[in-house]
């Protein structure tokens, strides 16, 4: 039996990335140290003089036994903009939303959850005005550290998150992004085949593209929280070999993701 570990979900929308999961079926060792992972995405609610008015939406998910990494009670967010979107438009501190237990459920009758796993998410949430613009918009939020006790990274507990989301130039039909229909599994069984659910809600009724990528660092030891979170370009989070985004932890068949569904599959073995 695994804890819950690292893999990255990407969703494309009219080839745009809209929506990024740190969540999802990794290679661990023991219980979760700190932060499991998060999304962030956005819901157009409306438009004024100023422009489209999103909805921004950030997920953080962590372990409840830790005492590393607490939710921030405020988390700082920043919107960046320009042609090499690094000027900065805006940073807002979202207040914490209540801290919800995710329950560790196994679907094969067979096997029994694992005692002591508990994983707890928060969200937060604010309305930011936007005018359409050329360049678009990248929203960020960043959060140091992920667990130490991860096998395919090297020294894990030193890298960060970057959760980021795009909002495509001259927005002006006022769009929302994808996002996630649940919560992901809490744990994951050797040998038990997966079956696991990314799919989302679009709500503008674009085409939607998954495909596994390489997480993205963000953060420090010394700045677990940086406000504001810093502009792109990020720097991907390097696996150990054999590992990669395609191969992220033993399995056989090996763990992928349905470019149409969502659907991710395979056998940790």
């Amino acid at each position: 039996m695994q804890s819950l570990g690292r893999i990255i979900l990407y969703i494309y929308r009219m080839r745009k990335l809209f929506l990024i999961i740190l969540l999802a079926l990794g290679p661990f060792v023991g219980k979760a140290a700190h932060l499991v992972g998060g999304e962030i995405s956005y819901q157009c609610v409306g438009s004024n003089s100023n422009g489209n008015i999103y909805q921004i939406r950030l997920t953080i998910y962590r372990d409840c036994n830790s005492s590393g990494a607490p939710f921030d009670a405020q988390a700082p967010i920043a919107v960046y903009g320009g042609a090499g979107q690094n000027i900065t438009v805006t940073t807002v501190n979202v207040s914490r939303g209540p801290i919800i237990n995710i329950p560790a459920v196994i679907s094969n009758p067979c096997l029994q959850t694992p005692p002591n796993v508990c994983t707890e998410k928060a969200t937060y949430t604010t309305n930011i005005t936007l005018a359409p613009s050329t360049h678009g918009y990248t929203i960020v939020y960043q959060r140091c550290c992920r667990n130490q006790t991860i096998n395919n990274v090297a020294n894990s507990g030193s890298w960060g998150n970057t959760y980021h989301i795009t909002i495509p130039p001259q927005d002006s039909t006022c769009n929302s992004s994808a996002r996630f229909i649940s919560d992901p599994p809490i744990v994951m069984c050797k040998d038990d085949s997966l079956n696991v659910d990314f799919s989302v809600n679009e709500l503008d009724g674009d085409s939607i593209f998954y495909s596994l990528c390489q997480p993205l660092n963000g953060g420090s030891q010394n700045s677990p929280a940086p406000n504001p979170p810093s502009p792109p370009p990020y720097n991907p989070v390097p696996f150990v070999f054999p590992y990669s985004s395609t191969y992220p932890l033993p399995s056989n068949p090996q763990i992928s993701v349905n470019s149409s569904t969502g659907i991710l599959s395979g056998t940790p073995i």
